[in-house]
């Protein structure tokens, strides 16, 4: 069955997590008001699934804490018909096109700053959900290893994320807007995208209409909730839910 995607209802929950080594991923400039509430990955993944938490350090770097087993339900939803478009800089789309496996300065003679704006279509598009009140059971069990976190790196400068629903799709359709002359620059670009990454290919180039096949169902967008910092009056530190981070214009990490 069909339905549309909507916003989760904001419940208090403690948690606790563990720490791995750090992640930093090309930046979004804008998100999507394709999805409101929803954000689009720096590029598509199988990791970035509900339960994954994450802290983002002073610097704007992700560092991966733990992955909560929650259970998760799915259901069909419609993303790209009749709906808004995407904004990020050229250095964003073509990280996420090339899956970031080109060197955007050095490989790429563009500017990354610049503004592109595009209709994006997911093709059979998948919605992971969670239920937050078995978010709440399942970060419960997990205490120590919050605490393990914050001995090895402190909470100074920190902000901390949790994943509670996720959209992955197995083909991507974009059509990029704008005046001739600027699509004929991003084609130039994307061009060069196209030349490490063969699953990326122009449909119809004269109208600047371009397919992504990710072969396998990849996530595209995730929705965040912040955690916030709790000092209990026993000294232990807690975090726990807060705000839907529904996207501002500045990213939450690099």
């Amino acid at each position: 069955m069909k339905r549309f995607v909507f916003v989760s209802t904001c419940l208090l929950l403690l948690i606790s997590l563990s720490c791995n080594g750090p992640q930093k991923l090309h930046a979004l400039t804008n998100y999507p008001d394709i999805l409101p509430g929803w954000h689009l990955l720096p590029n598509p993944n199988s990791n970035d699934k509900p339960g994954v938490v994450f802290g983002v350090d002073a610097k704007g770097v992700r560092q991966p804490m733990d992955i909560l087993e929650v259970p998760i339900t799915q259901s069909t939803v419609e993303v790209g018909k009749d709906s808004g478009k995407i904004s990020t800089t050229m250095g964003a789309l073509l990280g996420f096109l090339g899956t970031n496996k080109i060197n955007l300065t050095a490989d790429v003679n563009t500017s990354v700053n610049k503004q592109v704006t595009y209709a994006m279509h997911l093709t059979d598009p998948q919605e992971d959900q969670t239920q937050l009140l078995q978010i709440s059971d399942a970060l419960q069990r997990t205490k120590q290893s919050i605490a393990n976190f914050i001995t090895q790196n402190g909470i100074a400068g920190y902000k901390f994320y949790i994943i509670t629903d996720a959209i992955k799709s197995t083909k991507l359709d974009y059509t990029f807007d704008g005046d001739r002359n600027g699509n004929v620059e991003v084609k130039a670009d994307i061009d060069k995208v196209l030349t490490v990454n063969p699953n990326v290919k122009w449909t119809n180039s004269n109208a600047y209409q371009l397919a992504y096949d990710l072969k396998t169902p990849l996530y595209v967008f995730a929705k965040y909730f912040e955690l916030n910092v709790v000092t209990q009056a026993t000294g232990e530190t807690k975090l726990v839910l807060g705000n839907q981070v529904m996207g501002s214009g500045t990213p939450i990490y690099k």
